[in-house]
Protein backbone atom coordinates (compact mmCIF):
# COMPACT_ATOMS: atom_id res chain seq x y z
CA UNK A 1 0.00 0.00 0.00
CA UNK A 2 2.69 2.65 0.80
CA UNK A 3 6.46 3.12 0.00
CA UNK A 4 8.03 4.61 3.31
CA UNK A 5 11.71 5.23 2.64
CA UNK A 6 14.20 6.47 0.33
CA UNK A 7 15.18 9.92 -1.24
CA UNK A 8 12.50 11.82 -3.24
CA UNK A 9 14.95 11.48 -5.79
CA UNK A 10 14.47 7.67 -5.93
CA UNK A 11 11.00 7.91 -5.87
CA UNK A 12 10.35 10.73 -8.03
CA UNK A 13 11.92 8.28 -11.34
CA UNK A 14 9.39 5.79 -10.20
CA UNK A 15 6.47 8.53 -10.37
CA UNK A 16 4.00 6.47 -12.43
CA UNK A 17 3.97 3.70 -9.74
CA UNK A 18 2.66 5.77 -6.95
CA UNK A 19 -0.98 7.68 -7.02
CA UNK A 20 -0.59 11.28 -6.01
CA UNK A 21 -2.11 12.17 -2.52
CA UNK A 22 -2.16 15.95 -0.81
CA UNK A 23 -1.67 15.76 3.21
CA UNK A 24 -3.78 17.22 5.56
CA UNK A 25 -0.80 18.87 7.03
CA UNK A 26 1.22 19.71 3.09
CA UNK A 27 0.64 23.31 4.43
CA UNK A 28 3.27 22.48 7.39
CA UNK A 29 5.61 21.18 5.11
CA UNK A 30 8.45 23.90 4.00
CA UNK A 31 7.90 25.25 0.44
CA UNK A 32 10.90 23.56 -0.51
CA UNK A 33 10.41 20.01 0.06
CA UNK A 34 7.07 19.29 -0.99
CA UNK A 35 6.13 17.50 -4.57
CA UNK A 36 4.70 19.59 -6.94
CA UNK A 37 2.38 16.77 -8.72
CA UNK A 38 1.50 15.17 -4.92
CA UNK A 39 3.35 11.61 -5.87
CA UNK A 40 5.87 11.66 -2.53
CA UNK A 41 5.20 13.04 0.79
CA UNK A 42 8.65 14.07 2.46
CA UNK A 43 8.53 13.25 5.83
CA UNK A 44 12.30 14.37 7.45
CA UNK A 45 15.14 15.81 6.04
CA UNK A 46 18.79 13.97 5.43
CA UNK A 47 21.96 15.88 5.10
CA UNK A 48 24.61 13.68 3.44
CA UNK A 49 27.91 13.08 5.14
CA UNK A 50 31.06 12.01 5.14
CA UNK A 51 32.17 9.62 8.31
CA UNK A 52 35.91 8.55 9.27
CA UNK A 53 37.48 5.65 12.29
CA UNK A 54 38.45 8.38 14.91
CA UNK A 55 40.98 5.88 16.07
CA UNK A 56 42.51 4.77 12.99
CA UNK A 57 42.07 8.19 10.98
CA UNK A 58 44.64 10.76 12.94
CA UNK A 59 45.54 12.60 9.80
CA UNK A 60 44.43 13.48 6.26
CA UNK A 61 41.00 13.49 7.79
CA UNK A 62 38.41 13.65 4.80
CA UNK A 63 37.80 16.88 4.30
CA UNK A 64 35.06 16.90 1.66
CA UNK A 65 34.22 15.06 -1.84
CA UNK A 66 37.18 15.36 -3.56
CA UNK A 67 38.69 13.55 -0.84
CA UNK A 68 37.23 10.63 -1.81
CA UNK A 69 39.47 11.05 -5.05
CA UNK A 70 42.53 10.60 -2.87
CA UNK A 71 44.18 6.93 -4.05
CA UNK A 72 45.20 6.88 0.20
CA UNK A 73 41.62 5.91 0.57
CA UNK A 74 41.75 3.43 -2.00
CA UNK A 75 40.03 -0.07 -1.11
CA UNK A 76 38.95 1.46 2.72
CA UNK A 77 36.08 3.39 1.27
CA UNK A 78 32.64 2.54 2.82
CA UNK A 79 30.02 3.27 0.26
CA UNK A 80 26.15 1.01 -0.43
CA UNK A 81 25.54 0.05 -3.79
CA UNK A 82 23.50 2.97 -5.25
CA UNK A 83 21.30 0.38 -7.32
CA UNK A 84 19.61 -0.97 -4.23
CA UNK A 85 20.09 2.13 -1.50
CA UNK A 86 18.18 5.11 -2.40
CA UNK A 87 20.14 7.28 0.23
CA UNK A 88 23.72 5.94 -1.64
CA UNK A 89 22.22 6.98 -4.62
CA UNK A 90 21.37 10.26 -3.44
CA UNK A 91 25.00 10.54 -2.11
CA UNK A 92 26.06 9.83 -5.24
CA UNK A 93 24.75 12.34 -7.05
CA UNK A 94 25.51 14.81 -4.98
CA UNK A 95 28.91 14.11 -5.02
CA UNK A 96 29.03 14.40 -8.78
CA UNK A 97 27.39 17.86 -8.64
CA UNK A 98 29.48 18.93 -6.19
CA UNK A 99 32.23 18.40 -8.41
CA UNK A 100 30.85 18.34 -11.58
CA UNK A 101 32.91 15.82 -14.55
CA UNK A 102 30.20 12.66 -13.92
CA UNK A 103 31.75 11.05 -16.83
CA UNK A 104 35.24 11.07 -15.35
CA UNK A 105 34.76 11.33 -11.81
CA UNK A 106 32.14 8.77 -11.01
CA UNK A 107 34.78 5.80 -12.79
CA UNK A 108 37.79 7.41 -10.69
CA UNK A 109 35.30 6.89 -8.01
CA UNK A 110 34.10 3.79 -8.81
CA UNK A 111 37.60 2.48 -9.39
CA UNK A 112 39.13 4.15 -5.77
CA UNK A 113 36.29 1.85 -4.06
CA UNK A 114 38.23 -1.73 -5.34
CA UNK A 115 35.44 -3.52 -5.47
CA UNK A 116 34.49 -3.31 -1.60
CA UNK A 117 30.91 -2.44 -2.49
CA UNK A 118 28.33 -2.93 0.59
CA UNK A 119 24.90 -4.46 0.18
CA UNK A 120 22.72 -1.87 2.26
CA UNK A 121 23.69 1.69 3.48
CA UNK A 122 23.13 0.59 7.04
CA UNK A 123 25.99 -0.97 6.91
CA UNK A 124 28.76 1.88 6.21
CA UNK A 125 28.78 3.12 9.70
CA UNK A 126 29.39 -0.28 11.41
CA UNK A 127 31.82 -1.26 8.50
CA UNK A 128 33.83 1.70 9.65
CA UNK A 129 33.55 1.83 13.38
CA UNK A 130 35.26 -1.72 12.89
CA UNK A 131 37.83 -0.53 10.96
CA UNK A 132 36.81 -2.68 8.04
CA UNK A 133 37.18 0.58 6.02
CA UNK A 134 38.49 4.45 7.55
CA UNK A 135 36.17 6.89 5.74
CA UNK A 136 32.45 6.10 4.68
CA UNK A 137 29.52 7.88 3.28
CA UNK A 138 26.11 8.07 4.59
CA UNK A 139 23.22 10.40 5.76
CA UNK A 140 23.63 12.12 8.90
CA UNK A 141 20.76 10.28 11.18
CA UNK A 142 22.45 7.33 10.89
CA UNK A 143 25.60 9.01 11.87
CA UNK A 144 24.51 10.55 14.56
CA UNK A 145 23.05 7.13 16.00
CA UNK A 146 26.03 5.36 15.81
CA UNK A 147 27.70 7.91 17.84
CA UNK A 148 25.07 8.21 20.23
CA UNK A 149 25.73 4.12 20.56
CA UNK A 150 29.14 5.08 21.24
CA UNK A 151 30.82 3.94 17.86
CA UNK A 152 34.24 5.67 17.30
CA UNK A 153 33.21 7.81 14.82
CA UNK A 154 33.15 11.88 13.37
CA UNK A 155 30.90 13.52 10.81
CA UNK A 156 32.43 15.55 8.20
CA UNK A 157 29.92 18.09 6.16
CA UNK A 158 32.12 18.36 3.00
CA UNK A 159 33.30 21.36 2.10
CA UNK A 160 32.09 21.54 -1.44
CA UNK A 161 28.46 21.72 -0.29
CA UNK A 162 25.88 18.91 0.63
CA UNK A 163 22.40 17.75 0.06
CA UNK A 164 19.98 18.36 2.61
CA UNK A 165 17.56 16.44 0.89
CA UNK A 166 14.02 14.52 2.30
CA UNK A 167 12.99 11.08 2.24
CA UNK A 168 9.35 10.45 1.38
CA UNK A 169 6.42 8.25 1.26
CA UNK A 170 4.06 7.24 -1.36
CA UNK A 171 1.04 5.46 -1.82
CA UNK A 172 1.49 2.58 -4.45
CA UNK A 173 -1.19 2.58 -7.28
CA UNK A 174 -4.06 0.86 -6.73
CA UNK A 175 -3.57 -0.27 -3.66
CA UNK A 176 -5.70 -2.37 -1.19
CA UNK A 177 -5.91 0.14 1.47
CA UNK A 178 -5.90 3.42 0.36
CA UNK A 179 -7.21 4.97 3.48
CA UNK A 180 -4.96 3.52 5.73
CA UNK A 181 -1.98 4.91 3.78
CA UNK A 182 -3.62 8.25 3.46
CA UNK A 183 -3.73 8.29 7.45
CA UNK A 184 -0.18 7.16 7.75
CA UNK A 185 1.38 9.58 5.78
CA UNK A 186 -0.96 12.68 7.34
CA UNK A 187 0.84 10.42 10.94
CA UNK A 188 4.15 11.09 9.46
CA UNK A 189 3.37 15.02 8.98
CA UNK A 190 1.93 15.37 12.40
CA UNK A 191 3.11 17.13 15.44
CA UNK A 192 3.68 14.21 17.68
CA UNK A 193 6.34 13.04 14.45
CA UNK A 194 7.66 16.08 13.07
CA UNK A 195 10.03 16.88 16.21
CA UNK A 196 13.68 17.75 15.24
CA UNK A 197 15.09 15.46 17.64
CA UNK A 198 12.89 12.33 17.03
CA UNK A 199 15.31 9.49 15.38
CA UNK A 200 18.15 12.42 14.54
CA UNK A 201 16.38 13.33 12.13
CA UNK A 202 15.59 16.65 10.88
CA UNK A 203 12.06 18.05 10.44
CA UNK A 204 10.76 18.78 7.12
CA UNK A 205 7.97 21.26 8.87
CA UNK A 206 9.73 22.85 11.82
CA UNK A 207 13.79 22.67 11.29
CA UNK A 208 14.09 25.43 8.65
CA UNK A 209 17.54 25.92 9.80
CA UNK A 210 20.15 23.54 8.46
CA UNK A 211 23.04 23.98 10.66
CA UNK A 212 25.66 21.84 12.21
CA UNK A 213 25.03 20.65 16.22
CA UNK A 214 27.56 23.51 16.68
CA UNK A 215 25.63 25.36 15.72
CA UNK A 216 27.54 26.43 12.26
CA UNK A 217 26.01 26.55 8.69
CA UNK A 218 26.37 23.58 6.79
CA UNK A 219 27.03 24.46 2.71
CA UNK A 220 24.61 23.19 0.78
CA UNK A 221 24.67 22.73 -2.89
CA UNK A 222 21.78 23.54 -5.16
CA UNK A 223 20.88 20.22 -5.45
CA UNK A 224 19.27 19.28 -8.96
CA UNK A 225 16.10 16.96 -8.02
CA UNK A 226 15.25 16.94 -11.69
CA UNK A 227 18.30 15.89 -12.93
CA UNK A 228 19.16 12.79 -10.28
CA UNK A 229 15.74 11.79 -11.40
CA UNK A 230 15.45 11.78 -14.95
CA UNK A 231 19.32 11.05 -15.31
CA UNK A 232 18.77 8.15 -13.12
CA UNK A 233 19.09 5.21 -15.90
CA UNK A 234 22.61 6.76 -17.18
CA UNK A 235 24.31 7.39 -13.57
CA UNK A 236 23.35 3.58 -12.93
CA UNK A 237 24.96 2.15 -16.51
CA UNK A 238 27.49 4.55 -15.55
CA UNK A 239 28.35 3.32 -12.20
CA UNK A 240 27.70 -0.26 -13.15
CA UNK A 241 30.49 0.07 -16.10
CA UNK A 242 28.52 1.19 -19.16
CA UNK A 243 28.42 4.15 -21.00
CA UNK A 244 26.21 7.04 -20.19
CA UNK A 245 23.36 7.67 -22.50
Amino acid sequence: DLMIGGGVDSISAYADCFSPYTSAYNDRILPEYRSADGSYTPFSVLPVVLIYNTKLVRRNMPSGWDSLLDEAWRGRIAFADPNVSGSSYTALCTMLQALGGREEVLPEFRQNLDGKILPSSGDVVSTVAEGKCYIGVTVEDIALSGIAEGYNIAIVYPEEGTSAMPDGAAIVNDCAHRKNAEAFIDFLLSPDMQLPELMYRRSVCTDADITKADGSAITLIDYDLAASSTGRSDILRLWNGGAAG
